[in-house]
């Protein structure tokens, strides 16, 4: 009887665990994007070296986030052995036999933003930003509902620092950068 309230008490905490876990972030403020419900789902804020900026004109995703910025930080920005490329909305990175830093370190110290300027002084800023240049970047990661040309879409930020592929790209409303 002691070992069955135990494995009950275990699988109990298991599933509340999990379920705090997979609950939605609680939002934090809102605005709209050009016709988009934009929702604050957590402050961000970070201290970059660009990588790669690309500018986008089409599709509905441009509409909201019309740049994307391949960023990395700390050693992996200045690691010479490593390179970072930008396409289909994301950013890659490959390195030679030389690299020493580890797969998952590079992984969590880099990434590609999808860019929601706040204003248009930060979209001219934006626009001025180029391949090497040190950013302080700060706003909110989102997530975004809205209808483009009669169909609607919904994009929603990652939260995580080490995912990768589709849906690993912070979804970033930019309030400030310097």
């Amino acid at each position: 009887m002691r070992y069955w309230k135990s494995t009950v008490l275990v699988i109990l905490i298991t599933i509340a665990i999990i379920f705090l876990l997979l609950r939605p972030p609680t939002p934090i403020g809102k605005t709209t994007v050009n016709g988009f419900e934009v929702t604050f789902i957590q402050e961000y804020s970070l201290n970059a070296t660009i990588k790669g900026v690309k500018f986008y004109n089409d599709g509905w995703r441009a509409h909201i986030a019309p740049v994307d910025l391949c960023l990395a930080w700390d050693k992996a920005a200045n690691a010479k052995h490593i390179s970072f490329d930008q396409k289909h909305r994301g950013c890659w990175y490959s390195y030679n036999e030389k690299n020493t830093l580890k797969k998952a370190y590079i992984t969590s110290h880099m990434s590609n933003n999808h860019i929601i300027p706040a204003n248009e002084q930060i979209r001219s800023k934006i626009n001025s930003l180029n391949t090497g240049d040190q950013i302080q970047i700060n706003g909110y990661l989102v997530e975004s509902k809205g209808t483009y040309e009669g169909k609607n879409y919904y994009w929603d930020s990652s939260l995580s620092r080490t995912d990768t592929s589709d849906g690993a790209c912070e979804v970033f409303y930019v309030t400030n950068i310097t």
